[in-house]
This record gives structure tokens, C-alpha cells and sequence, in this order.
């Protein structure tokens, strides 16, 4: 059961991507696709932290 506090933070957090996904001029994915990719990053954010990057060489 989530607290009206929970529901307040998703509701923001919903927002804050739909003004974020707004700024774009040219739509190349639907309103739909963008959320649902965002959703899933959100999702999935404890396995994006534990990728590693090596550092390129200089060239």
C-alpha cells in the first residue's frame, strides 16, 4: 500500500519527465514510448549503477 507521500513523489516525478520530454522540438517517439523507456531506466536504475566505463586512451 503506498502513502499518499509515495503517490505526491510519482505524480511529481511524472511531471517533471513530461516537462523534460516537452523542451523537444521534433518528436521522434510518441509521448507513450518516451515513458515507458524513462519508466523502465527508472525501473532498472540499481543495474545502469553498477556499469563500469573504462576511460579511453589519450589520443
Amino acid at each position: 500500500m503506498r502513502t499518499n507521500n509515495a503517490l505526491r513523489n510519482k505524480e511529481q516525478k511524472i511531471r517533471n519527465i513530461e516537462k523534460a520530454v516537452s523542451r523537444f522540438s521534433q518528436k521522434f517517439m510518441s509521448n507513450s514510448k518516451w515513458l515507458r523507456l524513462i519508466e523502465t531506466i527508472v525501473d532498472n536504475a540499481q543495474e545502469f549503477k553498477k556499469i563500469e566505463f573504462k576511460k579511453n586512451p589519450k589520443q
